[in-house]
């Protein structure tokens, strides 16, 4: 009887056995701000970087980024093309397209006609990359 009692007594020991979850938290640490680790950059992170290099203040570097648009913007409207920093600006003109009829190249709409709205007359900017910027990327 006296093993039965003992038996029993154990038994209860294991069942109010409780799991103690652990609460750890996880330490913040500060990431490394490689620019090769990051994905995309955003104008912020750009002209932090440049402040960094020139060793200025980032309001230095908007206040440049600032003049240099003004200067680009002033050749482009002059003379419509302009080479700054390995890279060219060209000022092109869109001439006014009329409004038409066009079949749909889906071949699910079994060559339905649509719709294509008139548009206006307009300059764009066409940019290109200036051999010393080519050999950037290529390296």
């Amino acid at each position: 009887m006296a093993r039965a009692a003992a038996k029993t007594k154990v038994k209860a020991k294991k069942t109010k056995v409780k799991v103690v979850k652990s609460k750890v938290k996880a330490k913040k640490t500060k990431k490394n701000k490689d620019i090769s680790s990051k994905g995309t950059q955003t104008r912020i992170d750009i002209v932090k970087d440049i402040a960094k290099e020139l060793g200025t203040t980032s309001t230095f570097v908007n206040e440049y980024e600032e003049a240099r648009l003004a200067v680009i913007k002033k050749y482009l409207n002059a003379d419509g093309e302009i080479s700054f920093g390995g890279i060219k600006f060209i000022k092109e003109k869109k001439p006014a397209t009329p409004a038409r009829m066009m079949k749909s190249p889906l071949p699910l709409l079994d060559g339905q006609q649509f719709k294509i709205p008139a548009k206006k007359k307009r300059n764009t900017v066409k940019v290109r990359l200036l051999k010393p910027v080519k050999e950037l990327v290529e390296a």
